[in-house]
C-alpha cells in the first residue's frame, strides 16, 4: 500500500507550462477547477427566434380581450340607444290605456281598482255612485216629461225637448268635466284636477236645484208640475214627486261630497297655489302655449 503523502514520479511532468496545466486526477476523484484565465468570457445566454413565448402569448391575449371588449362595449352602447328610444315612446304615450268603458262602447279608460290608491277608493266610489245616479235623474227626468206631453202639461213639448237633450248631453259632459277630474286628482294627486272638479260639481248641483223646482219649460219634472199634475193624472204626479226628491237628493248628496274631497286633498299638503302653478305649468305645455310663447317671442324681436 503506497503513501498518499509520496508524488508518483510518472504522473508529473517538471519541463509542462504550470499556466496551462491541467491537474492530474487525483486518487479521490475529480477536482473542481476553480482558475479561469482571462482569455475564457463567461458564456453568454443564447437567445432564439422562439424567446419569451409566454410574453408573445400574453400580447396575442390582450389583443384578443381588447376585441371583445370594444365588441361589448358596442352592444352595451345600442342597448342604452334602444332603451332611450323605449324611454321617450313611453313618455309620449304617457298614461295610455285601451279604452273599456262604457262596456257596450268602450270609449275611455276606467278602472277605480287598479287606478286608484287605497285611501282614495272610498271616495272615488261615491262620486262615481253619484254619477250614475245622476244619469238614472236624467233619464227619470226624460220620461216624466214626456209623461206630461202626453197629459198636455203646460209647456210640455218644450220641456220634454229640454229633458231629452240635457240626458243626452249631460250624461257624458257630467263624466268628463267633474267625475273624471276628481278621478285623476285622487289617482295622480294633482291640486288643479280637485279645483275643475269643485267649480264644475257645484253647477252641476246648481242645475239639479233648478231642475227640482219643476218650472215649465226649462226641463225638469219638478214640484212645479207636481202640484199642478197630480189632480189630472195621479201617476205624472207621483213621478214627478219621484224626479224633485232625487234631483234634492242629488244636491244634499253632492254638498257631503264636496266636503269630503276638501278634507282629502287638504290633508295632502295640496291647495289653491300649488293648483294655479300647475295650471300655468299646463298652458305652457300646451300647443296652444307653445304658440303664445312664439308669438309674444316674434314680437319682441
Amino acid at each position: 500500500m503506497s503513501s498518499p503523502f509520496t508524488i508518483d514520479s510518472e504522473d508529473t511532468n517538471p519541463f509542462a507550462d504550470h499556466a496551462t496545466a491541467q491537474p492530474a486526477p487525483s486518487r479521490w476523484g475529480a477536482q473542481p477547477s476553480y482558475a479561469r484565465t482571462e482569455s475564457q468570457p463567461p458564456p453568454q445566454p443564447q437567445h432564439s427566434g422562439s424567446m419569451y413565448p409566454s410574453a408573445q402569448l400574453t400580447h396575442g391575449s390582450n389583443g384578443s380581450l381588447s376585441a371583445r371588449e370594444a365588441e361589448l362595449a358596442k352592444r352595451e352602447a345600442v342597448l342604452k340607444s334602444r332603451e332611450k328610444q323605449l324611454e321617450v315612446r313611453e313618455a309620449a304615450m304617457g298614461d295610455f290605456h285601451p279604452p273599456n268603458f262604457p262596456p257596450c262602447k268602450p270609449m275611455v279608460y276606467h278602472d277605480i281598482e287598479k287606478d286608484i290608491p287605497e285611501d282614495g277608493k272610498r271616495l272615488v266610489k261615491r262620486l262615481y255612485f253619484a254619477w250614475l245616479f245622476s244619469v238614472f235623474n236624467y233619464l227619470l227626468n226624460a220620461i216624466t216629461s214626456f209623461l206630461l206631453l202626453v197629459n198636455k202639461a203646460e209647456s210640455a213639448g218644450g220641456n220634454f225637448g229640454s229633458a231629452l237633450i240635457m240626458f243626452l248631453a249631460l250624461t257624458p259632459i257630467s263624466f268628463v268635466f267633474w267625475y273624471q277630474p276628481v278621478y285623476n286628482g285622487v289617482k295622480h294627486k294633482r291640486s288643479i284636477q280637485f279645483f275643475l272638479f269643485q267649480i264644475n260639481f257645484m253647477f252641476h248641483l246648481g242645475l239639479a236645484g233648478i231642475l227640482s223646482a219643476g218650472i215649465p219649460g226649462w226641463g225638469g219634472a219638478g214640484i212645479i208640475y207636481c202640484v199642478s199634475e197630480i189632480g189630472n193624472n195621479v201617476a205624472a204626479g207621483i213621478m214627478c214627486a219621484l224626479c224633485s226628491a232625487c234631483y234634492i237628493w242629488q244636491v244634499v248628496f253632492g254638498l257631503w261630497q264636496l266636503k269630503d274631497v276638501r278634507a282629502y286633498y287638504q290633508s295632502r299638503g295640496m291647495n289653491a297655489e300649488e293648483a294655479k302653478q300647475q295650471a300655468i305649468t299646463g298652458v305652457a305645455q300646451s300647443s296652444l302655449g307653445r304658440e303664445i310663447v312664439k308669438t309674444a317671442v316674434k314680437s319682441a324681436v
